[in-house]
């Protein structure tokens, strides 16, 4: 391990459906490299300030840890490399402790695929049961685009260390080239080894799963496949064409498409 002042550590900036899972899974397989996945989710949702205490049933969790702690473990982690994954909605007041402490990758999906994704399209829920199991999805993924947008904004204006954008687009069909380009960013090394990777037991071991992500990995079946697939292989964007749930989304993918389409003219104006 290396001393704390030599760690690189690397924070994935998301929304829902937008294959960060994927690029985190790339970025760990550097050796001496460990990764979080998506603790300020945890926090926000199982932590002692949640408000959310259906979700601490659902879990069957109630006591989570707090934003404090899970801050206070990416600092005290002292690997070569420290990869933290979380979803922009969840970081709240932390936006400065993620920029004082972190170079930042940003990725965006589309928000036509993200609302039409295929975890949606191929599942059995019917239209009514899908609104009310996902009743505020529609809210809480316009919110992340709009917070995306943030902090994409707040980094570029305060960050010491030039964020980066990507899209899901460009790491699905391009993953050689995609990465690379992360790794020139990061002043990493690439390697072919970053383009697949084994769950398996040894590697679980340098990946921190808080509560609600392994919730998510034992009854998500698209979660787990992400997890556990074996690496990234070129291929095309899925586009789904006809989902009946998607007039329920209007409003929300509207206010979405303002916050990606301006996160990307910001990025071309760099």
């Amino acid at each position: 391990m290396s001393d704390v002042s030599k760690t690189k550590r690397i924070f994935i900036a998301s929304h829902p459906q937008s294959r960060s899972t994927a690029l985190f899974m790339s970025l760990c397989q550097f050796r001496n490299a460990v990764g979080i996945l998506e603790p300020f989710a945890d926090a926000f949702f199982l932590g002692p300030h949640s408000k959310s205490q259906e979700m601490k049933k659902i879990v069957g969790c109630d006591k989570g840890k707090s934003v404090e702690r899970w801050k206070k473990h990416c600092i005290d982690l002292t690997a070569d490399i420290v990869v933290v994954k979380d979803h922009a909605l969840f970081l709240g007041e932390d936006f400065d402790f993620i920029i004082e402490n972190f170079i930042i990758v940003f990725i965006v999906r589309s928000p036509h695929l993200a609302f039409t994704s295929d975890t949606f399209a191929e599942s059995d829920l019917k239209l009514e049961d899908f609104i009310e199991i996902y009743e505020s999805f529609d809210i809480s993924m316009a919110k992340s685009y709009d917070m995306s947008l943030d902090l994409f904004r707040k980094s570029r204006r305060c960050s010491s260390f030039e964020p980066l954008l990507i899209t899901s687009a460009e790491l699905i069909e391009k993953p050689c080239d995609t990465i690379k380009k992360v790794c020139n960013w990061a002043q990493l090394p690439y390697s072919e080894n970053l383009l697949c990777w084994d769950y398996s037991r040894e590697m679980s071991l340098n990946i921190s799963l808080p509560d609600l992500t392994v919730f998510f990995l034992e009854n998500n079946v698209y979660f787990k496949k992400c997890l556990e697939s074996k690496g990234l292989n070129s291929g095309k964007e899925r586009i789904v064409q006809e989902v009946d749930f998607v007039p329920y989304f209007r409003k929300a993918l509207a206010t979405s498409l303002e916050c990606y389409d301006e996160i990307l003219r910001i990025n071309q104006c760099n």
